[in-house]
């Protein structure tokens, strides 16, 4: 067959602002996956039909809006009614202030002519994080920020691990830049301005307690709790309004220096960066407004992890006992990837129990004589399932125990020579008081183990 181009040409309305553009697809099923990584980065393409020119997947995985410079998923840019989180998303962008406003131009002048290289990608990954993670924290796509944070992993990684680290150390070396310590202090403004509204909620609710204890005493004859309260209540009310006004003031001013120490460099910034110093100035202005965008691979997983662990929790998407326990695999490859071992191994114990409950509870279901057959096969694929996502997770487990058992070498040795000897609830005991995991001491006690020759009691 003749070769063809990889790519197809439609035409979208935007989600946010309805601008009709045309945006270049990879047509559906020209490739398949040959060869992933754990965390389901996918390492090797194969194309079904020969084509007329290379294409990189990954890099047509987001579309974006030139004229409003939204950016959002091929599949949910062109279907937005399917996207319920859209409405609130689109009013957070309307609503978007003077920094965020900045950020967005910033990462948009990037991605103006949408070329298929790292720095374009890098940026309109960025770019999609950001507007997506605007919403407040229960009106978010946990799911969709993780995942577009993964990818933004991915491509650090296929950059390279050197270059990546490069900027990263060249961007921390830059920290002290004024921008970004104004920026990094209207962050701590925002912080106090939630603690104190929540405070003003909790004084709100204890007003309205004190009214109703002072109502129930003048209705039993026991006096008026005014006299003890009031002039206390009356004193704090005044606090808690200026302490209001002089954050709402400081968050003002705390702007208004940001945006004239940023706004001069913005006209630098339409030219896209297409060298490593080009690369690490646009990061420069960027993270003065975003202090912790992502600047490597390490930094962009880690950001995921707590996103995929909502969705876990939270997601009606995850409905599925296979759909999380792959998601719950995924959290713990992140976790261990970013040398958090310790929680993946809360991770893995929790998988582990949930594949056995699920595989259990299969087996009571296929107890029952009068189930049919259509039940029968339902409950035995899911068991089967069950099964083989208990073998994966009794296996990570095991991996995972081998490495916090390396990780704790040193300690482990230091206690065996100081209590040489001992009976093995003395050594369990001195483990444990030096930090060492308790799950992986059985595998010590096991025969052949550190801890198989202790004497027993």
């Amino acid at each position: 067959m003749p070769a063809i181009s990889p790519f197809i040409e439609k035409t979208f309305s935007c989600p946010v602002c309805d601008a009709r553009g045309k945006h270049r697809l990879l047509r559906e099923r020209i490739f398949v996956a040959e060869d992933r990584e754990s965390d389901q980065h996918i390492t090797q393409y194969r194309w079904l039909r020969e084509v007329t020119q290379q294409a990189h997947p990954p890099y047509f995985f987001l579309l974006y809006c030139p004229e409003c410079l939204y950016a959002d998923t091929a599949e949910d840019f062109a279907a937005p009614n399917k996207n319920t989180f859209l409405p609130l998303l689109t009013r957070a962008l309307r609503n978007a202030g003077e920094k965020e406003l900045l950020v967005i131009q910033l990462l948009g002048a990037q991605v103006k002519g949408r070329r298929a290289d790292f720095e374009t990608n890098l940026a309109l990954h960025l770019l999609a994080v950001y507007q997506h993670s605007l919403p407040k924290k229960d009106f978010q796509d946990a799911y969709k920020i993780g995942r577009l944070l993964l990818r933004t992993a991915w491509l650090y990684r296929e950059q390279g691990a050197s270059g990546a680290q490069e900027l990263h150390v060249a961007l921390r070396e830059d920290a002290a830049r004024p921008e970004r310590a104004i920026a990094t202090l209207l962050e701590q403004v925002d912080v106090l301005k939630t603690a104190l509204d929540q405070l003003a909620e909790k004084w709100d609710a204890f007003g309205a307690h004190l009214k109703v204890c002072q109502d129930e005493k003048e209705n039993t004859g026991g006096g008026s709790v005014e006299d003890v309260f009031a002039e206390r209540q009356k004193n704090i009310e005044p606090l808690l309004s200026s302490m209001g006004d002089e954050i709402s003031r400081l968050r003002i001013a705390c702007k208004q220096e940001l945006a004239a120490a940023v706004k001069p460099e913005l006209a630098k910034a339409e030219r896209p960066a297409r060298s490593e110093s080009d690369l690490q100035a646009f990061f420069e202005k960027v993270q003065a407004l975003w202090p912790s965008v992502p600047t490597d691979e390490g930094e962009a997983m880690r950001m995921a992890i707590p996103f995929f662990q909502r969705t876990l929790s939270s997601d009606p998407r995850i409905d599925s006992a296979q759909a999380q326990f792959s998601l719950v695999s995924l959290i713990t490859d992140l976790l261990i990837r970013c040398d958090d071992l310790d929680k993946a191994f809360v991770m893995v114990r929790e998988m582990y129990k949930s594949a056995a409950t699920a595989r259990q509870s299969c087996l009571e279901k296929l107890r029952d004589p009068n189930l049919d057959a259509a039940a029968r096969r339902r409950f035995e694929a899911r068991g089967n399932r069950a099964g083989e996502s208990l073998e994966q997770a009794s296996e990570l487990r095991y991996q995972l125990i081998d490495l916090l058992i390396e990780r704790n070498r040193p300690t482990i040795d230091k206690v065996l020579a100081e209590h040489r000897g001992a009976a093995r609830e003395v050594l369990e005991k001195a483990l444990l008081e030096r930090g060492v995991p308790p799950g992986i001491l059985p595998r010590l006690l096991e025969e052949g183990g550190s801890l198989s020759k202790g004497k027993k009691r």
